[in-house]
């Protein structure tokens, strides 16, 4: 039996993963369509009362392009975070429905993704679950990030289940004891993104802990035939920032100069662009922009959306 919160009513379901599942509900009260994210309390482990700290933190994260949770509804068993329904493709079918765009669209794409979860980090929270199924695309210029939750600590429980199509996705301190996971895996995750964005598919494809593992920290030859086919100046990128041991990897502003390189690049060549112009200023964007998102009307694909994506959204509220 599904449980749905007071003045909710269950929709359909989307998916699920090690720590819980998520499906869309609407609020009686406005009509309006949300995502609940549940998180199996026992699948987070010993720590769980550090988690339920986080995740309502995290309500009140107030950023440019990012869409957080609105909601933390706190049950015995579980924990519902409710966040709006996003109306736009995410990352992960997009990418491949424009298979034609060319390096330089795709790589202005991964900066606006670096530029958002810098955001984040600077804000004293470390979106450990990056992958293309938490970005939405608007347009070239425009993309929001969401579903930004602490991964918990404690596997124990996780290891249960052996497969999982977000395993592709975790830093490899997520899997082994050896490191703790800390900004340096932000770095490995949008690193994994572009490859990504690049190859429009994922780089590792081991969906088992143990397996996972192995791929990530050892570098297979299929990996390094799959590095070495990257473009010279996204090779460079990504194969710094997936340096199995995190003290190797480039700090995240490094990858934000990186970002900046990519416009300047753009701008001395005499093609027409769409893209936002750079500036010197941009690794202090978000003390100049922290803020609410006001983004533009932006039409759905799907007939849950609705035109303005934070338009008539409550204030946040933790139950």
């Amino acid at each position: 039996m599904i449980r749905v919160p007071n003045e909710y009513e269950f929709v359909f379901p989307l998916s699920s993963n090690n720590l819980g599942f998520s499906y869309i509900l609407k609020y009686n009260r406005n009509g309006k369509h949300y995502i609940a994210k549940v998180i199996l309390k026992k699948r987070v482990g010993k720590k769980i009362n550090g988690y339920i700290d986080y995740v309502k933190r995290m309500c009140y994260l107030k950023l440019p392009q990012y869409i957080g949770f609105k909601k933390v509804i706190d049950f015995e068993d579980s924990l519902f975070l409710i966040r709006p329904y996003i109306g736009l493709k995410t990352l992960k079918t997009y990418i491949p429905e424009n298979k034609s765009m060319d390096l330089m669209s795709l790589l202005f794409i991964w900066k606006n993704i670096v530029i958002s979860y810098y955001g984040i980090v600077r804000k004293g929270f470390y979106p450990d679950i990056i992958q293309p199924t938490n970005i939405f695309i608007d347009t070239l210029s425009c993309t929001y990030v969401t579903d930004i939750y602490r991964f918990p600590s404690d596997l124990a429980d996780s290891l249960l289940i052996p497969k999982n199509d977000e395993i592709p996705y975790y830093p490899p301190e997520f899997i082994t004891t050896e490191f703790i996971p800390d900004e340096k895996s932000v770095v490995w995750s949008l690193c994994n993104i572009l490859y990504f964005i690049i190859k429009g598919k994922s780089l590792f494809t081991y969906t088992n802990y143990h397996t996972s593992a192995t791929e990530k920290t050892e570098f297979i030859p299929e990996i390094i035939e799959e590095l070495n086919s990257l473009p010279e100046f996204v090779n460079t990128i990504v194969k710094e920032g997936l340096d199995p041991i995190p003290m190797n990897r480039p700090p995240l502003s490094r990858l934000v100069e990186k970002c900046i390189e990519i416009e300047q690049e753009y701008k001395s060549s005499n093609r027409r662009s769409t893209f936002n112009q750079a500036t010197p200023d941009m690794l202090n964007l978000y003390k100049r922009r922290e803020k609410t998102i006001t983004p533009n009307k932006v039409e759905s694909n799907n007939q849950y959306g609705y035109d303005h994506l934070m338009r008539g959204i409550d204030q946040p509220v933790v139950v």
